[in-house]
């Protein structure tokens, strides 16, 4: 049996697994299904990934009648595939803050993560907000460097947080400061102060009267 014989049928019967395989190995066993259920090679890192969780739970796939004992034996010591493997280029999952609220996220290609990045202004649907007449960003892919650049709000930046630690994205120390310091702003005021004879807004949650101190009346962004 070639290995992604094996993983179509897992994916077609994950309910026989329910309290085997957990939520992170179900959504990634349903993403690289689609890539070989389509013909596309599978990388040498995801297939490394698969015949990992193969090995952990053997006895419960040849339990379920999806294979014989000595078929999965055979296809663990010696695996073949309907589609050579390509060798993974492994690109770290980071995400580090870009200023001027916006955060860049990179990772290797996985449909999961890029579908909940994508997603991560829906919050502004649910409070009524319309992201095309609002004037507020929405994350984006930037082809040139290959990441996704994302904007901070007071409506997204738990989900954020939460996804960060979902898929295990590493930050750095000003990455870390500064979502410690979103969150903590969310329900701040708006600040103004007068040194030296420049007047000084500190705007929090606030997209209108920030678009307007820089685009109207010609602020600068510290």
């Amino acid at each position: 049996m070639y290995v992604e014989d094996l993983l179509l049928k897992i994916r077609d019967n994950l309910s026989m697994f329910r309290n085997k395989i957990d939520s992170w190995h179900t959504d990634f066993i349903i993403s690289i299904s689609s890539h070989a259920e389509n013909g596309k090679s599978l990388s040498s890192k995801q297939l490394e990934i698969f015949l990992k969780l193969i090995r952990k739970i053997k006895n419960n796939i040849v339990s379920n009648g999806l294979i014989s004992e000595r078929e999965i034996e055979i296809l663990l010591s010696e695996p073949t595939y309907r589609k050579p493997p390509y060798e993974s280029n492994v690109v770290p999952r980071e995400v580090r803050y870009l200023g001027d609220n916006l955060l860049g996220f990179r990772c290797n290609v996985n449909n999961t993560i890029r579908d909940t990045i994508r997603n991560l202004c829906k919050g502004a649907e649910r409070l009524g907000i319309n992201l095309e007449t609002s004037g507020l960003l929405r994350p984006r892919f930037e082809w040139l460097y290959k990441i996704w650049i994302v904007p901070v709000y007071s409506f997204n930046i738990n989900e954020i947080i939460n996804v960060i630690k979902m898929y295990k994205f590493q930050m750095d120390i000003v990455t870390d400061s500064y979502l410690k310091s979103a969150r903590n702003n969310v329900s701040s005021p708006s600040m103004f102060t007068i040194s030296d004879d420049v007047f000084i807004a500190t705007v929090y949650n606030d997209i209108i009267l920030a678009s307007w101190i820089t685009e109207i009346a010609e602020g600068l962004r510290l």
